[in-house]
């Protein structure tokens, strides 16, 4: 069995890949070698981010991070979580930037209100969220002031989870769609 090493990538031949997994047809090796090499090549995609704060100072300072930054794209901006929530019914965005404390709803109210619930990091002045912040399932939380290098460490933990995430579906897509069986 000749195999070809990359680092932790391991190629196998299809007659290995036979002989390692017998049951699997020629579709199924195609199938899982077209759908690692697409996630590995894919080209990078804008991710679109949603900024909420009810501070006009901070939100400006955000979306100007997401502005200077090549693979985010800015949706949409909002001081108040209301209107964000009209928005986000009718629109798809992957990351949402919020601040925790805003009148009306605060940043933890409005994330358990959404329905589909993009990728969240929180921008916020109080440490006192942080633990109820990853407990609702933040990637991110972030303490005002905010330095672009943090931001960009953020940024990239959600790039990160989004492409796992995304993986992971198309992983479980494809099993659901075969079955095999072995015999002897």
């Amino acid at each position: 069995m000749e195999t070809i090493r990359s680092g932790s990538i391991i190629i196998y031949s299809y007659f290995d890949y036979f002989e390692i997994f017998p049951w699997f047809s020629i579709d199924h090796f195609w199938a899982v070698i077209t759908k690692w090499k697409n996630n590995f090549f894919k080209k990078s995609e804008k991710l679109k981010c949603l900024v909420l704060d009810d501070e006009p100072l901070g939100r400006e300072i955000i979306e100007e991070y997401v502005n200077k930054t090549p693979f985010l794209e800015l949706s949409a901006s909002f001081g108040k979580p209301l209107e964000a929530l009209t928005y986000l019914q009718e629109n798809k965005i992957d990351i949402l930037l919020t601040d925790i404390e805003m009148p009306q709803l605060n940043g933890l109210q409005f994330i358990d209100s959404l329905k589909s619930k993009p990728l969240i990091i929180f921008i916020t002045a109080y440490r006192d969220y942080a633990i109820e912040g990853f407990e609702s399932g933040v990637v991110d939380y972030l303490v005002k002031p905010v330095a672009y290098n943090r931001f960009i460490k953020a940024i990239t933990r959600a790039q990160e989870s989004l492409k796992a995430k995304e993986f992971v579906q198309t992983d479980n897509q494809f099993e659901l769609d075969r079955m095999f069986i072995k015999s002897d």
